[in-house]
């Protein structure tokens, strides 16, 4: 079937889908990064603080290397029906991976130790396919809240249809080095550019992340 496959691809298709399966399915980084996207997308998930516990401690690879794989599997599922299987395939492979961790007590995964309990709570999550994508918008900034130190919320309105949204920094560099554009905008009440990461569950949208934000080009009338 691959040969077939690959016969019915371009050069570029089958170097992607090649190098993508090795990557995600092949490697310690792959392995290391599928577990940190299967655990931030479960946290968001479960409101049990004990649930949550069950993992938060879990030492897996950098979020920058979660949204790394994202991308690795969305570039392979835009270049073709072969490639997109190939995808499938990679995930598939780490999936199984958490499938064998929770039949024991204890194992490694990439090198990283995991327990039966935590494989099962990473594994819940594989039932409901996720997706990442990213909007630019301008929106209002209509309350921004400072008390817990390691994370800032903010609630955003849209200025055209005035629907909310509660958001937070995807990481402390953009929240300290943009945090000036967005109090200006809650204290002029002025719009400004906001790009998002949304993390949604089959339509869900379930985090609503803060990647950039610079002042909005456009005038909005109160």
């Amino acid at each position: 079937m691959a040969t077939a496959a690959f016969g019915k691809m371009t050069g570029k298709q089958a170097a992607i889908t090649i190098l993508g399966v090795a990557l995600i399915g092949g490697t310690t980084w792959g392995a290391t990064s599928f577990i940190e996207a299967q655990k931030q997308i479960r946290l968001s998930e479960i409101a049990s603080q004990e649930r949550q516990k069950t993992i938060s401690d879990l030492t897996s690879s950098m979020e920058s290397q979660a949204d790394q794989y994202a991308k690795i599997l969305d570039t392979m599922r835009a270049n073709g029906e072969f490639s997109s299987r190939g995808a499938d395939t990679a995930e598939a492979i780490n999936s199984g991976r958490l499938r064998a961790a929770s039949g024991v007590d204890e194992t490694e995964i990439g090198g990283i130790h995991i327990s039966g309990d935590q494989a099962r709570e990473l594994r819940a999550s594989l039932r409901r396919k996720s997706s990442k994508r990213t909007v630019t918008q301008d929106m209002r900034v209509v309350d921004v809240n400072t008390a817990d130190p390691a994370s800032t919320t903010i609630i955003l309105e849209d200025p055209i249809t005035g629907d909310q949204v509660k958001v937070t920094y995807s990481d402390r560099l953009v929240q300290d080095s943009q945090r000036g554009i967005v109090h200006s905008a809650l204290q002029e009440r002025t719009p400004a550019s906001f790009t998002l990461k949304v993390t949604e569950i089959e339509g869900d949208i379930i985090s609503t992340e803060i990647v950039a934000v610079k002042p909005a080009e456009n005038e909005y009338e109160d």
